[in-house]
Protein backbone atom coordinates (compact mmCIF):
# COMPACT_ATOMS: atom_id res chain seq x y z
CA UNK A 1 0.00 0.00 0.00
CA UNK A 2 2.73 2.44 0.80
CA UNK A 3 4.36 0.95 -2.17
CA UNK A 4 2.52 3.24 -4.59
CA UNK A 5 3.11 6.12 -2.43
CA UNK A 6 6.74 5.77 -2.33
CA UNK A 7 8.38 5.32 -6.41
CA UNK A 8 11.36 3.72 -5.90
CA UNK A 9 13.62 4.82 -8.95
CA UNK A 10 17.04 3.73 -9.96
CA UNK A 11 18.37 7.33 -8.28
CA UNK A 12 16.87 6.47 -4.70
CA UNK A 13 19.80 6.90 -2.65
CA UNK A 14 20.37 3.78 0.10
CA UNK A 15 19.21 5.77 2.90
CA UNK A 16 16.03 6.60 1.35
CA UNK A 17 15.22 2.96 0.55
CA UNK A 18 15.81 2.02 3.77
CA UNK A 19 13.59 4.73 4.89
CA UNK A 20 11.28 3.58 2.79
CA UNK A 21 11.52 -0.41 4.31
CA UNK A 22 11.23 1.42 7.46
CA UNK A 23 7.77 2.22 6.51
CA UNK A 24 6.70 -0.16 4.69
CA UNK A 25 8.22 -2.97 7.00
CA UNK A 26 7.29 -1.50 10.45
CA UNK A 27 10.53 -2.07 11.59
CA UNK A 28 9.83 -5.99 10.96
CA UNK A 29 6.82 -6.24 13.88
CA UNK A 30 5.57 -8.73 11.43
CA UNK A 31 8.47 -11.24 12.48
CA UNK A 32 9.42 -9.93 16.12
CA UNK A 33 5.65 -10.61 17.59
CA UNK A 34 5.33 -13.99 16.58
CA UNK A 35 8.96 -14.90 17.68
CA UNK A 36 7.72 -13.58 21.34
CA UNK A 37 5.41 -16.65 20.44
CA UNK A 38 7.67 -19.16 19.69
CA UNK A 39 9.91 -18.08 22.67
CA UNK A 40 6.76 -18.24 24.63
CA UNK A 41 6.00 -21.95 23.65
CA UNK A 42 9.91 -22.72 23.88
CA UNK A 43 9.45 -21.69 27.85
CA UNK A 44 6.36 -24.00 28.05
CA UNK A 45 8.76 -27.26 26.68
CA UNK A 46 10.67 -26.78 29.34
CA UNK A 47 7.95 -27.94 31.45
CA UNK A 48 6.03 -29.92 29.43
CA UNK A 49 8.83 -32.10 27.65
CA UNK A 50 11.29 -34.16 30.23
CA UNK A 51 13.21 -35.39 28.32
CA UNK A 52 15.88 -33.24 26.93
CA UNK A 53 16.75 -34.58 23.61
CA UNK A 54 12.81 -34.48 22.85
CA UNK A 55 12.17 -31.22 24.22
CA UNK A 56 15.54 -29.96 22.00
CA UNK A 57 13.77 -31.23 18.76
CA UNK A 58 10.35 -29.63 19.98
CA UNK A 59 12.17 -26.58 20.39
CA UNK A 60 13.71 -26.67 16.80
CA UNK A 61 10.23 -27.56 15.57
CA UNK A 62 8.76 -24.77 16.99
CA UNK A 63 10.85 -22.36 14.85
CA UNK A 64 9.05 -23.43 11.77
CA UNK A 65 5.91 -21.54 13.16
CA UNK A 66 7.60 -18.53 12.31
CA UNK A 67 6.77 -17.63 8.97
CA UNK A 68 3.06 -18.38 9.04
CA UNK A 69 2.40 -16.86 12.12
CA UNK A 70 4.49 -14.05 10.92
CA UNK A 71 2.42 -13.49 7.53
CA UNK A 72 -0.93 -13.82 10.15
CA UNK A 73 0.71 -11.13 11.58
CA UNK A 74 1.25 -9.10 8.85
CA UNK A 75 -2.06 -9.27 7.62
CA UNK A 76 -3.53 -8.70 11.09
CA UNK A 77 -1.24 -5.18 11.64
CA UNK A 78 -1.38 -4.14 7.96
CA UNK A 79 1.98 -4.96 7.04
CA UNK A 80 3.58 -5.55 3.87
CA UNK A 81 4.89 -8.83 4.37
CA UNK A 82 7.65 -8.77 1.59
CA UNK A 83 8.70 -5.14 -0.11
CA UNK A 84 9.59 -6.70 -3.36
CA UNK A 85 10.11 -3.68 -4.93
CA UNK A 86 12.14 -1.85 -2.56
CA UNK A 87 16.22 -3.45 -3.49
CA UNK A 88 16.87 -3.88 0.11
CA UNK A 89 14.30 -6.49 0.78
CA UNK A 90 17.37 -8.66 -0.91
CA UNK A 91 19.97 -7.93 2.27
CA UNK A 92 16.81 -7.93 4.49
CA UNK A 93 16.50 -11.54 3.54
CA UNK A 94 20.14 -12.57 3.40
CA UNK A 95 20.63 -10.98 6.56
CA UNK A 96 17.88 -13.81 8.19
CA UNK A 97 19.53 -16.51 5.88
CA UNK A 98 22.64 -16.28 8.07
CA UNK A 99 20.62 -17.31 10.82
CA UNK A 100 20.67 -20.97 9.42
CA UNK A 101 24.26 -21.27 8.52
CA UNK A 102 24.82 -20.61 12.63
CA UNK A 103 22.01 -23.22 13.25
CA UNK A 104 24.57 -26.08 12.22
CA UNK A 105 25.93 -24.94 15.72
CA UNK A 106 22.60 -25.82 17.35
CA UNK A 107 22.54 -28.87 15.42
CA UNK A 108 25.99 -30.25 16.74
CA UNK A 109 24.88 -28.79 20.39
CA UNK A 110 21.18 -30.86 20.34
CA UNK A 111 23.58 -34.22 20.26
CA UNK A 112 26.73 -33.32 21.28
CA UNK A 113 25.82 -30.77 24.46
CA UNK A 114 22.12 -31.14 24.48
CA UNK A 115 21.98 -28.92 27.74
CA UNK A 116 23.74 -26.17 26.19
CA UNK A 117 21.50 -26.24 23.08
CA UNK A 118 18.64 -23.53 24.07
CA UNK A 119 21.38 -21.35 25.08
CA UNK A 120 23.65 -21.36 21.70
CA UNK A 121 19.71 -21.79 19.97
CA UNK A 122 19.10 -18.21 21.91
CA UNK A 123 22.32 -16.86 21.25
CA UNK A 124 21.94 -17.28 17.39
CA UNK A 125 18.31 -16.17 17.32
CA UNK A 126 19.81 -13.19 19.41
CA UNK A 127 23.06 -12.14 17.14
CA UNK A 128 21.37 -12.68 14.15
CA UNK A 129 19.13 -9.51 14.79
CA UNK A 130 21.78 -7.18 14.90
CA UNK A 131 21.97 -6.26 10.93
CA UNK A 132 18.41 -5.33 11.04
CA UNK A 133 19.49 -2.15 13.33
CA UNK A 134 21.33 -0.64 10.16
CA UNK A 135 18.14 -1.98 8.10
CA UNK A 136 15.72 -0.83 9.59
CA UNK A 137 17.27 2.64 11.63
CA UNK A 138 16.68 1.26 14.64
CA UNK A 139 18.30 1.36 18.18
CA UNK A 140 15.94 -1.49 19.10
CA UNK A 141 17.67 -3.99 16.95
CA UNK A 142 20.98 -3.00 17.74
CA UNK A 143 21.02 -2.93 21.83
CA UNK A 144 18.59 -5.83 22.28
CA UNK A 145 20.84 -7.96 19.86
CA UNK A 146 23.76 -7.51 21.65
CA UNK A 147 21.84 -7.43 25.30
CA UNK A 148 20.13 -10.68 24.24
CA UNK A 149 23.42 -12.36 23.24
CA UNK A 150 24.88 -11.75 26.50
CA UNK A 151 22.14 -12.40 28.51
CA UNK A 152 21.53 -15.82 27.05
CA UNK A 153 24.60 -16.66 27.04
CA UNK A 154 24.75 -15.89 30.66
CA UNK A 155 21.43 -17.49 31.93
CA UNK A 156 22.18 -20.66 29.99
CA UNK A 157 25.13 -20.75 31.63
CA UNK A 158 24.15 -19.51 35.17
CA UNK A 159 20.35 -20.61 34.67
CA UNK A 160 19.65 -23.50 32.30
CA UNK A 161 17.86 -23.67 29.58
CA UNK A 162 14.35 -22.30 31.47
CA UNK A 163 15.78 -19.53 32.98
CA UNK A 164 17.09 -18.79 28.74
CA UNK A 165 13.69 -19.50 27.51
CA UNK A 166 12.26 -16.84 30.00
CA UNK A 167 14.94 -14.16 29.29
CA UNK A 168 14.46 -14.21 25.56
CA UNK A 169 10.76 -14.23 25.68
CA UNK A 170 11.23 -11.06 28.07
CA UNK A 171 13.48 -9.33 25.57
CA UNK A 172 11.18 -9.88 22.66
CA UNK A 173 8.78 -8.86 24.41
CA UNK A 174 11.14 -5.63 25.45
CA UNK A 175 11.70 -5.20 21.29
CA UNK A 176 8.19 -6.00 20.61
CA UNK A 177 7.23 -2.34 22.48
CA UNK A 178 10.72 -0.69 21.55
CA UNK A 179 9.95 -1.50 18.19
CA UNK A 180 6.17 0.17 18.67
CA UNK A 181 7.86 3.22 20.08
CA UNK A 182 10.35 3.83 17.39
CA UNK A 183 7.14 3.49 14.71
CA UNK A 184 5.28 5.74 16.48
CA UNK A 185 8.09 8.23 16.35
CA UNK A 186 8.62 7.83 12.79
CA UNK A 187 5.20 8.72 12.04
Amino acid sequence: MENRIYNINETASIDELRSRFVITQKRGLHFIIPSVIIWTAILVLQFVIPDINSRNIAVFCSSAMLLPLSFVTSKILGITFSDKENPLSKPGFLFTMNQMLYITIVMWACSAYPEAMVMIYAIVFAAHLLPFGWLYRSKAYSVMSVTGTLAALFSGIFGGTVLTAAVMTASEIILVIWLMIENRKQQ
